[in-house]
């Protein structure tokens, strides 16, 4: 399975960790939806993931630091959620990202100057 797309539903739950079991996966989006919970760790083992979209659900926690693993990634939405902490400095090392969104969360601190 390289897409996943479920965007759009009335999916809820948390997601399961498995997810990172998914290794050739690029597209997981699952936008506008009513997910909860936290973004899974194992996320971080998603390395040829490219379009990553959580937006519009309500999903809570701090951002993994494991997410900086998938470093072929392009997009990255998580934008109206309930996400706290700061923004992992470690995000820096996706290199090859083209958009950010984490807009409409509940995110503290400054913008890290690695970005």
């Amino acid at each position: 399975l390289q897409d996943f797309s479920a965007f759009n539903n009335r999916l809820s739950g948390t997601l399961p960790t498995e997810l990172g079991h998914l290794t050739v996966l690029t597209t997981l989006d699952l936008r506008d939806n009513y997910l909860t919970g936290t973004l899974p760790t194992e996320l971080g083992h998603l390395t040829a993931m490219k379009n990553l979209v959580f937006e519009n659900n309500v999903m809570k926690g701090r951002l993994p630091t494991e997410l900086a693993k998938l470093t072929a990634m392009e997009i990255l939405s998580i934008s109206s959620n309930a996400f706290t902490g700061t923004l992992p400095t470690e995000l820096r090392k996706i290199t090859a990202l083209q958009a950010f969104d984490a807009s409409n969360n509940s995110l503290t601190g400054t913008i890290p100057k690695e970005f």
